[in-house]
């Protein structure tokens, strides 16, 4: 699994974190945490990146947050602190 997360470039590595952080384990979540502080990853410095990858991923076109699809939101609040932008503890 660690490989895995190695293997993703920073933006989809980022898009990861902040698109799909409710549909991953916590363990999961927090391997990609781990990976994105040892690169110094700050997600925010790379934000145009992240919406081209996420457009070409999806197709989508929208540069809303994590929640502008219009789903509802999560009720499993265990990443509550930390920043959705930059992975980094509130």
């Amino acid at each position: 699994m660690q490989s895995k997360l190695t293997a993703k470039s920073d933006p989809s590595l980022c898009y990861s974190m902040i698109y799909e952080k409710d549909s991953v384990s916590i363990e999961f979540f927090a391997l990609m945490l781990s990976e994105a502080m040892s690169r110094n990853l700050n997600c925010k410095d790379i934000a145009q990146d992240i919406l081209d990858f996420r457009k070409k991923t999806t197709g989508s076109n929208s540069n809303g947050g994590p929640n502008s699809s219009g789903e509802t939101s999560s009720s499993d609040h265990s990443n509550e602190g930390v920043n959705w932008v930059t992975g980094q503890s509130t």
